[in-house]
């Protein structure tokens, strides 16, 4: 069964810009595509546990914050960023 996917304000917004700043556009892309299968997917088992209630999954070049409310089948997108 998949979780619904619900990005931040401020984390789609950090997502557009990495996407329009960076040289590895389609590297970028590819590891989005992948990560948000994953969490739709995987929901609370996707990445590492990291703070209370929050959880982080990478996919070089890129890593996201998320938080899983299994009520209702959602993850929530709070931060993304790339990493080296």
């Amino acid at each position: 069964m998949s979780y619904r996917l619900v990005w931040l304000p401020t984390a789609r917004d950090a997502a557009l810009q990495i996407i329009l700043t960076r040289s590895n556009r389609a590297a970028i892309v590819g590891a989005l595509d992948r990560l948000t299968g994953t969490l739709q997917q995987e929901g609370p088992a996707a990445g590492e546990s990291r703070e209370v209630d929050f959880r982080v999954a990478f996919d070089n070049p890129l890593a996201v914050k998320f938080s899983v409310d299994e009520a209702d089948r959602a993850v929530t997108i709070t931060d993304i960023w790339t990493v080296s």
